[in-house]
């Protein structure tokens, strides 16, 4: 029944680096773009959140462990490889962002930066990513236990649940409070990831390019010509979804990376993308404000390659700085956590 445990591939690292870049972009300065590109960029581009819950949901919901130290271990995989860069990348951004404002800075200032204002950052997806990843062990006993057809009754009710949302608020502009739907938001994407895999051979990949292409054709429509209309198209909408399954569903199942040189990239790549993320708005402002031409509409071609300029300098910058603090800091803290945790195990055994 359960046939989504492969090995890990370098089809989901290069999904990684394309949701980085995805990113990255997302959060350039985009102004100097016509209103045709401003309206399509953001469909292709905010691909990128959705890409990254499902591949994480992919991984995370195929535990399989019974005994209270399979959870234990499980729990401080995520401690380790999770909380601690999160913590010291959050720590090294507050230190560069607000000391040269304030000079001076406290614990608690930092506290307050990291529940609080990190929320409202670039960081925000780390607050729903939590919630999905403390959830998985239990959440994954219910997925594996689940047939095929019950996954499919599970999908329908999930994307029913998000139209009847999206057209009673953004449709009719009708209050709607009952929305407490365990699956909504990013927690849909999240099982999207596993169910999709589950489901894979038994997915018309054909029905779901063209549904995809339609959807991105639809979605940039509401943006362009009928944005009083174009609320919530994003995101959560059924039919970016699709958008989002069909971008998925092609870099993993459809375009295979088979050069060598390439794949080793994207392994040592992917090993930096949280730290990569964690850090490109240090440099991504003062890169735009260093190549900003002013390009006429007939030559927005090339504006198109600064912007591609300006994200790979700002994804290099930032990979300098991650393994500078990843060699002086994270690493050597995870190596020390993980010797005590090993230390305490086998002395209980």
């Amino acid at each position: 029944m359960n046939n989504c445990k492969k090995a890990r591939n370098v089809q989901d690292d290069c999904i990684r680096i394309i949701a980085l870049i995805l990113m990255v972009t997302t959060h350039s300065n985009k102004q100097s773009l016509s209103p045709i590109l401003l309206s399509l960029l953001p469909v292709i581009t905010l691909t990128c959140n959705g890409l990254y819950f499902m591949l994480s949901g992919k991984y995370n919901l195929q535990f399989d462990g019974t005994t209270p130290s399979d959870y234990l271990n499980y729990y401080f995989r995520k401690f380790t490889n999770l909380l601690i860069p999160y913590t010291i990348y959050s720590l090294a951004y507050f230190l560069i962002t607000q000391i040269p404002i304030h000079g001076r800075i406290s614990l608690g200032c930092f506290l307050s930066y990291l529940i609080n204002d990190n929320c409202l950052n670039h960081l925000w997806f780390m607050a729903p990513f939590f919630g999905a990843v403390l959830s998985a062990p239990f959440l994954s006993k219910m997925f594996q236990k689940m047939t095929n057809t019950e996954l499919k009754v599970l999908l329908v009710v999930a994307f029913s649940w998000e139209f009847l949302r999206l057209f009673l608020v953004s449709g009719i502009h009708f209050s709607f409070y009952y929305r407490d739907w365990i699956f909504d938001d990013w927690m849909f994407y999240f099982i999207l990831g596993y169910i999709t895999e589950r489901l894979y051979d038994e997915i018309k990949i054909k029905i779901i390019y063209m549904l995809g292409l339609c959807s991105i054709f639809i979605t940039f429509l509401l943006n362009y010509h009928f944005v009083n209309y174009s609320e919530n198209s994003l995101d959560f909408s059924p039919v970016y979804i699709m958008v989002v399954l069909f971008f998925y569903l092609f870099f993993r199942h459809t375009i295979s990376v088979k050069n060598i040189h390439l794949q080793k990239v994207f392994t040592f790549l992917t090993s930096y993308v949280f730290g990569i993320y964690a850090f490109h708005p240090l440099f991504l402002s003062k890169i735009g404000d260093l190549f900003n031409p002013n390009i006429s509409d007939s030559w927005q071609i090339i504006w198109i390659f600064v912007l591609m300029f300006k994200v790979l300098v700002t994804i290099l910058l930032s990979l300098a700085l991650t393994l500078i603090i990843d060699n002086a800091l994270v690493h050597p803290i995870q190596k020390l956590c993980w010797k005590v945790y090993s230390h305490f195990v086998s002395a209980k055994t």
